[in-house]
């Protein structure tokens, strides 16, 4: 669920609960289907079943039932089997961890695109000697040897249409933004090229290497500098249309480049580019959707940095603490916080090692974080143009990056629309912002380095749209030598502060529209008892999976949020608001809310331990909410239905706080997919849900997907066309259907996951080219597919005594 002032999305959730026995009373539109049986395995299936996910079994006492909804696929896979055997060989879940970066090797396949007009071309050894070399080189630099670059497969020359019938007019943005053409695929100039490069290929050839492939590079010639619009300079996923190959496939467009004087300088700029949008096939990201939102981490505007606009150069301290955290060893990180246990006397500082070389050969430290509270920090670390960023090189000779890092990131500056021109109506969120050296104004010069006998105020200096209460300076204070600066940081008054909210959605472990600090208990299985089990957040503590329970109609249920403080004191007289979309069942149709329940705020009255939490504390607390939507005649007769709502949570303010993005309902929300009365049953699920355009302006929105679908299941969304137009003021339905296969376990459940997004520039006036296109992010949401079978229960009389 999400809340967008120029574009919402109404999504009407959906559930899929797929049972054996008894007629199918459900309405909604579906096609006939056999009937499916249900059965015990077998050892040797069980066994057989454990072996194609990597497991074994071999306890004959123990043996699952699942549903059979057609032949199993050929690697013999039980959808749900492994949640199966974790409840039979119970242990401790691990702390949920965001994902590390991609080490060891990864393949990836360039299929060579000649068009029919265009004459410059590398050859296959130039290819490998200019390009491919270097950056397979350079990662293995820049990842301290954790990562080998690729194993590349070339194909081609595949030939195709002259370059001008798929380059975009100057006034689109990567593809027509007419919704009356958007879903024709002829206007969708991206798809069109992969299109007609498989319809030039040998697919018995393609094919193979494709699905071998972790990337696909389309790697075209070019006669000029200028980008073909809607391809290249990013990677996306499109549909390359092979029977055995997974509908969504990570693309990456590059052009060769044109003529120069300099083909030296021009070969190594673009496969810094290459380099750059590789770099984000290696990227684990924290929550689905987070490729966009954090894959720039300073939306395109820090130079020292291979995920911003350094073609080439290094992944710089905040990617080496996040996505790549697995590059650089926790030895070489210092973390200090405003504690006496942490903090070094007044007169010793901390000295850091340029980022650039490896920490095998060096002890010194590389990055300083510095803790304001749990959600805000500050990183330091020194840079110079050696080992890679000498390249293209850095924009300084050497000295200390400074970097303020949200981690559910902040609001720093308006978005551009397709023009290239302010927008208005919408900002853009950046995770990290550089605290450059302050001009005479005390604005930000981001490509400036922070010298020796500098001291940052960040009350004062580096100003990027507005100033911080963060209460730190940092001086540079030394430099023992050319590689390494020391630094001494003081913390002030305004740094011990309270910091209340709760873990936002797509976070670990689910990584879903739904955040684990909000959660349903439903009296209709009894209270304390959760139907989707449980797992362990963040903080490595157990809290109800996914929505904990299905809202009960007409029942008391408890809406529970987990409320935290983050921060380094005292969160005083915490006071918590619950809101639930209003009405019930039609997504975000509008952005009103109401309050749950008797509408009173929760306080420390209810509460108590809201009175005060301390630093690093949480306090579980409950409204009562009973749902009372006038329902269907269909719905009624389903029993668990989809009724898509959304529940959030407001921490109000408290006394000395300052850091306020955590807590004020736009990401601390909850997807609520399905309520429940009494019971479905359909092994195929037909729904739609519609995508509400409340601007007076065209609409290209794309729809995303991911799912852990059992092997064979199949979902369809739009007819396989997921970039949709939307006319001014006006909303598109679109349809969805899963179809389930095989054999899956009674009791398991699987969750497919939607994501809007519209195409955005990051603009960056100091980069070589200005403009970078992205995908920004405006909501989503999920729904769970269950495996159950229906209850029957039998009476039968008997006597006993005498009456």
């Amino acid at each position: 669920m999400f809340n967008l002032s120029i574009h919402r999305i109404v999504t009407f959730g959906m559930v899929v609960i797929i049972t054996i026995a008894g007629i199918w009373s459900d309405t909604t539109p579906q096609s006939a289907q056999a009937r499916p049986s249900l059965r015990t395995l077998t050892m040797e299936q069980t066994d057989m079943a454990a072996h194609a996910i990597g497991s074994e079994w071999h306890n004959q006492k123990s043996l699952p039932q699942v549903v059979d909804f057609g032949p199993l696929p050929q690697s013999q896979n039980v959808g749900g089997l492994d949640q199966w055997m974790s409840t039979q060989q119970p242990k401790s879940a691990p702390v949920a961890q965001p994902k590390a970066g991609v080490n060891g090797k990864n393949r990836a396949l360039i299929i060579r695109v000649h068009f029919s007009n265009a004459t410059q071309r590398l050859s296959n050894a130039q290819l490998q000697s200019n390009w491919l070399t270097p950056l397979n080189n350079h990662f293995k630099t820049i990842s301290n040897g954790k990562n080998n670059g690729w194993d590349f497969d070339i194909y081609g020359p595949v030939n195709v249409n002259a370059r001008s019938s798929y380059v975009l007019s100057n006034d689109q943005l990567w593809r027509d933004d007419d919704p009356a053409t958007a879903n024709d695929e002829s206007a969708d100039n991206s798809q069109r090229l992969v299109d007609d490069v498989v319809a030039n290929a040998v697919e018995e050839d393609l094919e193979p290497l494709i699905e071998a492939a972790d990337t696909i590079i389309l790697l075209m010639d070019n006669a000029s500098q200028n980008q073909l619009r809607g391809v290249n300079y990013r990677s996306r996923e499109y549909d390359f249309p092979f029977p055995d190959v997974a509908d969504d496939v990570n693309t990456v467009y590059i052009d060769e480049g044109g003529m120069t004087t300099d083909p030296t300088s021009l070969d190594t700029y673009m496969w810094g580019v290459l380099a750059h949008e590789m770099g984000h096939a290696l990227q684990a990201y924290a929550g689905f959707g987070d490729h966009w939102k954090y894959g720039h981490p300073s939306n395109y505007r820090n130079k020292f940095e291979l995920m911003d606009s350094n073609y080439p150069g290094h992944v710089s301290a905040n990617l080496k603490t996040f996505t790549f955290a697995s590059w650089l060893p926790n030895s070489h990180i210092i973390d200090v916080n405003n504690t006496s246990s942490t903090q070094k006397p007044s007169d010793m500082g901390y000295c850091l090692r340029a980022i650039e070389y490896d920490p095998a050969v060096f002890v010194t430290p590389q990055i300083l974080r510095v803790r304001i509270t749990g959600s805000v920090n500050y990183l330091i670390s020194a840079h110079r143009p050696v080992n890679g960023d000498e390249l293209q090189p850095i924009p300084d000779a050497g000295g200390i990056l400074i970097e303020r890092v949200v981690s559910s990131g902040m609001t720093q500056w308006e978005d551009l629309d397709k023009d290239g021109a302010v927008d208005t109506d919408e900002t853009l969120d950046q995770k990290v912002v550089v605290r450059g050296l302050a001009a005479a104004d005390a604005a930000a010069n981001r490509n400036k380095l922070w010298p020796v006998g500098t001291t940052f105020n960040e009350a004062t200096d580096g100003r990027i749209g507005a100033n911080y209460t963060d209460g730190i300076t940092i001086a540079v204070t030394s430099k023992p030598n050319d590689d390494t600066w020391c630094v001494k940081v003081n913390y002030g008054a305004a740094a011990l502060q309270p910091d209340v909210g709760i873990y936002p959605w797509r976070q670990p472990p689910g990584e879903t529209y739904e955040t684990t600090d909000i959660w349903v208990d439903s009296p209709l299985n009894g209270y304390g008892i959760y139907r989707y089990g449980s797992w362990n957040d963040l903080s490595g503590m157990p809290v109800p999976r996914g929505n904990g329970d299905d809202p009960a109609i007409g029942s008391i249920n408890r809406v529970y949020a987990r409320v935290r403080n983050f921060g380094t004191a005292n969160a005083v007289n915490v006071r918590v608001k619950f809101k639930v979309t209003d009405p019930l069942g039609v997504g975000v149709q509008n952005t009103n809310w109401a309050l749950v329940g008797d509408g009173l705020t929760v306080t420390s009255a209810q509460f108590p331990a809201l009175a005060s939490i301390p630093p690093g504390g949480f306090v579980d607390v409950y409204k009562e909410w009973t749902p009372n939507p006038t329902l269907s005649a269909a719905q009624q007769a389903a029993g668990v239905f989809s009724f898509h709502s959304c529940l959030r949570v407001e921490i109000e303010t408290v006394a000395g706080e300052s850091i306020l993005g955590n807590q004020d309902g736009e990401s601390e929300q909850e997807n609520i997919q399905n309520f429940e009365a009494t019971q479905t049953r359909s092994p195929i699920f037909d729904h739609v849900f519609d995508i509400v355009n409340n601007q007076n302006a065209n609409r290209i929105i794309n729809i995303f997907q991911k799912n852990n679908l059992p092997e064979g299941w199949e979902i369809r969304i739009n007819g396989g066309d997921s970039a949709i137009g939307v006319a001014p003021m006006t909303n598109v339905t679109v349809p969805v259907s899963v179809t389930a296969t095989g054999a899956s376990v009674i009791g398991s459940s699987f969750t497919v996951q939607f994501t809007a997004a519209e195409a955005k520039l990051l603009d960056n006036p100091d980069a070589a080219v200005r403009y970078h296109p992205t995908m920004t992010e405006l909501g989503g949401y999920n729904f769970t597919v269950n495996v159950l079978a229906d209850t029957q229960i039998a009476c039968k009389a008997y006597k006993s005594g005498y009456f």
